[in-house]
């Protein structure tokens, strides 16, 4: 008698178990619910991402957080390049008006550097050139 009691009440259990997983997993239907990976998230994030404004000058602090942003892989292409174009002001936009819409950031980046990056001055060069000059004389005197 004690063994029937004790089997009907696990037979009522393992029903009810069936049926909670049953609405569990209409639930889950309903709703849709799936595992959401990190580059889902990614991709069905709608927010641009933000870069300091660049006016022309610092532009090597404004390349830094431009290339760190487009290396970290947290945004989409699309989004790092307009964030660098909404990045741009004054007379740096300018330079949107050579470039086309489809550039990546990298090409953007690449561009950015080629109008903005390190420029010598007149004097360094100069300077540079007779420092060459120095030292081939230098070498020429050594023998070497």
């Amino acid at each position: 008698m004690k063994y029937d009691d004790i089997n009907r009440r696990l037979e009522a259990l393992k029903q009810k178990e069936s049926v909670l997983k049953d609405k569990v997993q209409q639930k889950n239907d309903n709703y849709m619910i799936r595992e959401v990976t990190t580059n889902d998230r990614i991709k069905l994030s709608t927010r641009i991402p933000t870069l300091p404004s660049f006016d022309g000058k610092n532009f090597e602090e404004w390349k830094l957080e431009a290339v760190c942003m487009m290396r970290t892989g947290l945004y989409s292409d699309n989004a790092v390049s307009q964030a660098i174009r909404n990045s741009l002001k004054g007379d740096t936009r300018r330079i949107l008006l050579t470039i086309e819409p489809s550039e990546s950031a990298e090409e953007l980046i690449a561009k950015m550097t080629e109008n903005f990056g390190e420029v010598k001055s007149g004097e360094r060069i100069v300077q540079d050139f007779y420092s060459a000059k120095k030292m081939k004389q230098k070498h020429a005197l050594r023998g070497e």
